[in-house]
């Protein structure tokens, strides 16, 4: 029952626009704003749900990896089969010039 009643302290932290509110309510509220999970719920939840702060443009090249709000932060630049080639070769020439100069 206890941990229950700490997930559903987490959740309700979480939700919070801003902790310090809650913080300086009473002592129980201080110690769920130290842990870890709980802080780490509450920046992840903020900054998935504020797509105010930077809306993409039009031609912005970046797709979202993951649709999950919590992964965000996962972006990958498409590229055609030609510049996956053009980069191969390139990557494929350094590899080879390092393991010259390592020798």
């Amino acid at each position: 029952m206890e941990s229950l009643y700490g997930e559903l302290k987490v959740e309700i932290f979480r939700y919070v626009f801003t902790p310090m509110s809650l913080v300086l309510l009473n002592r129980n509220w201080y110690s769920m704003s130290q842990d870890p999970h709980a802080r780490a719920e509450w920046i992840i939840y903020k900054n998935a749900t504020n797509d105010s702060a930077h809306p993409p443009s039009e031609d912005e090249q970046f797709e979202d990896a993951l649709a999950s709000p919590k992964l965000l932060a996962i972006s990958i630049v498409p590229k055609s089969k030609e510049e996956l080639e053009d980069y191969n070769k390139l990557n494929n020439g350094f590899s080879t010039r390092i393991n010259e100069i390592n020798g």
